[in-house]
């Protein structure tokens, strides 16, 4: 392994930690490069994250759509998911909602009003009524 197991992470999940540590360093070692993602599935966003890392890892002059997409999964999608796997209760739903504010404030305008969607769906855990359970 790339890095020491985390035992309750899933195949999945421990492929996308380890991608997202070789993109970080710059190297990839042989046993994360020969691992293989599960199949992608519209449910299964982990996977398809996953195949973008491990393409821009092995292209070597990604195009610029590549290098957004992976840039938005090392950036955003990636730490998100970890901190929500993390911390998963509903009482640190504010916190996740602030954190994915601030990680996607790097975007040009018209993406981060894509992301605003999706922010404004979960705005719910925003509400200073919601009980902190």
């Amino acid at each position: 392994m790339y890095r020491k197991k985390i035992p309750d992470l899933s195949t999945d999940q421990d492929l996308l930690l380890n991608m997202c540590a070789a993109v970080s360093h710059g190297t990839c070692p042989e046993e994360v490069a020969q691992r293989k993602p599960g199949p992608v599935v519209q449910s299964r966003w982990l996977t398809t994250v996953t195949r973008i890392l491990r393409n821009y890892m092995s292209c070597p002059r990604p195009s610029p759509q590549l290098q957004h997409l992976a840039g938005f999964a090392m950036k955003v999608y990636s730490p998100m998911w970890f901190a929500i796997k993390a911390a998963p209760t509903i009482a640190n739903g504010s916190l996740h909602l602030w954190n994915m504010i601030e990680r996607s404030r790097y975007l040009p305008q018209d993406q981060r009003e894509c992301v605003q969607k999706v922010i404004q769906h979960n705005a719910y855990f925003a509400h200073p009524e919601k009980p902190p359970y």
